[in-house]
């Protein structure tokens, strides 16, 4: 596990269905995965509400939290994760980009970013997330995980789910 696949593919995992949690969390920062400027302190899954879930209803929003410590202050830090189908498509990759922090280095301490996926905006199934940490001038990769977060989207097909009527 790890390779990608020549047509840029992830190769199969076990997706959410006992291999992977809705979160993973690290209280020992000396075993948290990073380097000396930040290391990872957890990723969740969470839901609108802000419960920890793996499993999520198609109509709601999914939030994708990344805790993180900042050790050496004065750093550009951005942290990103990627979606993954349980097929091993990547839906996508997204990077905090929150305005109050672009362009600024941040002090040390601890931080959580957010990224939220809207609802009705993933399919039914299963979904891995790989987390990053990184600090930008210079670039220099602090954290990754891969598949270190899963969960998965139903859809009750009631009458406002994505299908909606159309079952």
């Amino acid at each position: 596990m790890g390779k990608r696949a020549q047509n840029g593919s992830r190769p199969h995992t076990n997706g959410t269905n006992g291999s992977t949690k809705a979160a993973r969390e690290w209280p020992d920062e000396r075993r948290a995965p990073g380097g000396d400027i930040c290391r990872m302190a957890a990723v969740r899954i969470r839901t609108q509400a802000g419960a920890v879930a793996d499993t999520i209803d198609i109509r709601e929003p999914v939030g994708i939290e990344i805790e993180y410590d900042v050790i050496a202050p004065g750093y550009l830090v951005r942290p990103d994760f990627g979606i993954w189908s349980e097929d091993g498509v990547r839906i996508f990759i997204s990077f905090d980009l929150d305005p109050s922090w672009r362009g600024r280095r941040r002090p040390a301490g601890r931080y959580r970013s957010t990224g939220w996926i809207p609802a009705n905006f993933l399919a039914e199934g299963h979904f891995l997330i790989d987390a990053a940490i990184n600090v930008t001038e210079p670039e220099i990769n602090q954290a990754f995980e891969q598949s270190v977060v899963g969960f998965q989207i139903v859809d009750s097909m009631e009458g406002d789910s994505a299908r909606g009527v159309a079952t």
